[in-house]
């Protein structure tokens, strides 16, 4: 949808007024482009930076008899570029500015360097403001919901931390030995088993009963605390 933005001046004489065509300089239009992705990206971001490549410094001077208009593709703060349509109706131009964006928020990082496997608490972390737009794989803002994951690999200290790089804590290791609840309805029997790997809550795995030498699949639902569904 056009953003219209009125560029343009009345000169009257006596009763009537004509309009007349106004000259912009490039410096012009891409500080009105500016405002418009400001204005638009505001409402969901407040700390951003604009800048147009490539046309800061060009000395093109472009005339128009009307407003001109500003289109701007839908947004996405994933990416860093965005291209602005600037035209004019009369006389017919238009020219497309290529947009630098970059957001910043705080995010958590390390505080310092860990490695594989570590079980993350609030010490190990901290918010710094990054530019949002190099993360598109993810982030966080909330150190909540980073502080009880754990590592999936050795990470440096100021890494800003992604989805991909935790993983729920382990409550389940292999060889531990767990309860196995089988439920059907009207009987719930419960026995032991050794898990035959590592899992987290809400994970399946595989635990051997010992008497029986039977292994069945369960779910994980607390620590040591596996459980069947027997239909």
């Amino acid at each position: 949808m056009a953003i219209k933005t009125w560029m343009f001046f009345l000169w009257c004489y006596s009763a009537s007024c004509i309009a007349q065509p106004v000259s912009m300089t490039m410096q012009d239009i891409i500080k009105q482009a500016k405002s418009e992705i400001y204005y638009r990206i505001n409402q969901d971001y407040d700390d951003i930076e604009v800048q147009a490549n490539g046309f800061e410094n060009n000395k093109l001077v472009k005339t128009c008899e009307h407003e001109l208009n500003y289109q701007l593709p839908d947004y996405h703060a994933s990416s860093s570029r965005v291209v602005v349509n600037v035209s004019c109706d009369a006389p017919k131009w238009s020219i497309y500015l290529p947009m630098q964006i970059k957001i910043f928020q705080n995010v958590a990082v390390l505080n310092k360097a860990l490695s594989k496997g570590h079980k993350l608490s609030l010490s190990d972390l901290e918010l710094s403001k990054r530019d949002i737009t190099n993360y598109s794989y993810g982030y966080f803002n909330d150190l909540a919901k980073v502080s009880g994951m754990e590592l999936t690999g050795a990470l440096k200290a100021g890494v800003v931390l992604r989805p991909k790089m935790l993983a729920a804590p382990t409550v389940i290791h292999k060889g531990d030995i767990v309860s196995i609840n089988a439920n059907a309805p009207g009987v719930s029997v419960s026995v032991h088993g050794i898990a035959q790997s590592n899992g987290a809550l809400g994970d399946l795995i595989q635990v051997r009963n010992p008497k029986t030498k039977r292994v069945v699949e369960g779910l994980i639902t607390s620590r040591g605390q596996i459980e069947v569904n027997v239909t």
